[in-house]
């Protein structure tokens, strides 16, 4: 199977009003799985059970992602960093889990505190100039899954750019 990760970002930077969640979450999975991130298709689950009864719409190892439609306006924002962020305290006593809050074209990471969520870092995606390598080298970062990766020039510079 040929996957265009570009096309996919771009689609899921593209905020589509007849979208829903699932539709996120599905191109998100595609983007995990066959981004180049070392997943394979079981270390993705989908809508997996929480600890309160609700759903992780997006988990990943030690990284949930939250996945809402669009996250521009600020009550939006606070009312899905707030569930993210009980997320992530019912899973504190389980290890350290990362957060991450998407609607396709803001990606927030966040960090379980005591006083809540806290913000970690934020990338944007913009649907007219997909940056693939900062996307890849990001979310690549937050899921530290990339395994036996040859300390090359070529490996080097696809992750960290050339000088």
């Amino acid at each position: 199977m040929s996957f265009d990760l570009a096309a996919t970002l771009r689609s899921l930077a593209t905020r589509n009003p007849g979208r829903s969640e699932a539709d996120i979450q599905a191109m998100i999975r595609d983007v995990l799985v066959f981004g180049g991130f070392d997943l394979g298709d079981e270390a993705v689950l989908l809508e997996s059970p929480a600890e309160d009864r609700r759903r992780l719409d997006v988990a990943v190892g030690a990284v949930i992602i939250e996945c809402k439609r669009d996250i521009r306006a600020p009550g939006q924002l606070i009312k899905a960093a707030r569930q993210l962020g009980e997320y992530l305290a019912a899973k504190a006593a389980q290890g350290s889990y990362a957060g991450v809050l998407t609607d396709g074209a803001i990606w927030r990471l966040y960090r379980h505190t005591t006083s809540g969520p806290e913000l970690v870092d934020e990338l944007v995606v913009t649907p007219s100039r997909v940056n693939e390598r900062a996307f890849r080298w990001w979310l690549g970062a937050v899921l530290s899954t990339e395994n036996r990766v040859r300390p090359t020039v070529s490996a080097l510079e696809e992750r960290l750019g050339s000088h």
